[in-house]
C-alpha cells in the first residue's frame, strides 16, 4: 500500500498534506483504512489485502442487487414500502414474493434489461416501535424478497427519525437534535475506532463484547469515526439490536484528499456501495461528511499559502 500510495502521489497536479503525524506517507492517496498508517492513538500496522469476506454467487438472467425500505409514520400506524433493485439481462416477467412480519405479498413484475425497482406496500396497525437504548425496546421485524434462487433479507425497526436544527437566539450558531419517534434523544456515546489495529483479531466476540460494554455504560449513540473503516455488518446489526444510534462518517480525516477525476470516481462507487448497504439500518442516524479535513485546511503550510485551490 504505501509503494502504490507514493506512485499515487507522484502523479497528482500539487500536494496533498496528511496528518503530521500519520507513519506512513499518501495514505490519503488511497482508499484504505486511513488509520492503519498511524495515527495519535495507534501504531503504524499497513493492511493489505482482502480483509472482509468474499463470495462468489451465480445468477440466472437477473440479480437481486439491493433490498431496501421507506417509513410512513401515520397515526396509530405505519407505512412500510419495500424496496428491491433487480438489475436483469433480458426483458421477462417474474413472480416476486415479499414477507414482512407475518404477512406475505406476491407481486408480478416487468423485467427489462438493465436496472429496475419493484416496490411492495405494507401497513402495520398499532406498531412496535424501535428506541434507543434507556428510551424503550428494540423490536425487529423481518423483511425479504425471494423469487427462484434469488433472495434477499433484512431486519427492520420502525422508527421515525429526524435531525432538528434551529438556529440560537443570539446568532452564535445552532442547534443538532436528534428526535426519535417524536421524543428529542440525550444523546450520549463515543466516537468508534477499528476494534483492533489488526484486521484478524477483529472477531464477533470483539465486538460483541463492546458493544455490550457501550450498552450497559448508558449510551445511545456511536460515531463511526472518518479515518477507519465502513464497519462490518455485525457492527450494525448489534447497534440495531442495542438500541445504540450511528453517527457514520465518510471515511476522511484529519487530511486533504485528491480532486482527480480517478479519485472522486473512486469515491463516489464507494459511497454508493456503503450507503445502498447501510441504508436499511435502524440505528443508522445520520451521515457526516468526514472529520476534522475542514479545519486541516488551517494545519499544513500548503493549504494556509493557497487556501481556495485546497477549499
Amino acid at each position: 500500500p504505501e509503494r502504490i500510495a507514493a506512485r499515487m502521489a507522484e502523479k497528482l497536479p500539487f500536494p496533498v498534506p496528511q496528518g503530521s503525524y500519520i507513519g506512513s506517507p499518501h495514505q490519503n492517496c488511497i482508499r484504505k483504512c486511513h488509520c492503519s498508517g498511524g495515527w495519535d492513538w495507534g501504531p503504524t500496522i499497513l493492511v493489505s489485502g482482502v480483509y472482509g469476506e468474499i463470495l462468489l454467487r451465480g445468477a440466472d438472467d437477473f440479480l437481486f442487487r439491493s433490498l431496501n425500505h421507506r417509513q410512513k409514520h401515520l397515526p396509530g400506524g405505519c407505512e412500510l414500502t419495500a424496496v428491491l433493485e433487480i438489475e436483469s439481462e433480458a426483458d421477462s416477467r417474474r413472480e416476486i414474493i415479499f414477507r414482512f412480519g407475518n404477512e406475505t405479498k406476491t407481486m408480478t413484475v416487468q423485467l427489462e434489461k438493465g436496472t429496475i425497482f419493484a416496490e411492495c406496500v405494507f401497513r402495520v396497525e398499532k406498531p412496535d416501535l424501535w428506541w434507543p437504548n434507556g428510551y424503550g425496546g428494540q423490536p425487529l421485524y423481518g423483511l425479504s424478497a425471494s423469487c427462484g434462487l434469488e433472495f434477499l433479507s433484512e431486519q427492520v425497526g420502525l422508527r421515525s427519525l429526524e435531525l432538528i436544527t434551529e438556529k440560537d437566539p443570539d446568532g452564535t450558531g445552532s442547534s443538532m437534535t436528534v428526535r426519535v419517534n417524536g421524543v428529542d434523544v440525550f444523546c450520549k456515546g463515543a466516537s468508534w475506532i477499528p476494534v483492533d489495529a489488526l484486521p484478524e483479531r477483529w472477531t464477533p466476540e470483539r465486538y460483541e463484547m463492546l458493544l455490550d460494554s457501550a450498552a450497559a455504560a448508558n449510551m445511545n449513540m456511536l460515531r463511526c469515526w472518518g479515518g477507519g473503516i465502513y464497519e462490518k455488518e455485525i457492527f450494525y446489526d448489534l447497534c440495531d439490536r442495542k438500541g445504540i444510534l450511528v453517527w457514520q462518517d465518510l471515511m476522511f480525516s484529519c487530511s486533504q484528499y485528491p480532486a482527480t477525476e480517478d479519485f472522486l470516481a473512486e469515491v463516489e462507487s464507494e459511497l454508493e456501495f456503503q450507503y445502498r448497504r447501510l441504508r436499511p439500518h435502524a440505528c443508522i442516524a445520520l451521515w457526516c461528511g468526514d472529520n476534522e479535513v475542514l479545519g486541516s485546511l488551517k494545519w499544513y503550510p500548503p493549504c494556509r499559502e493557497n487556501r481556495d485551490r485546497y477549499l
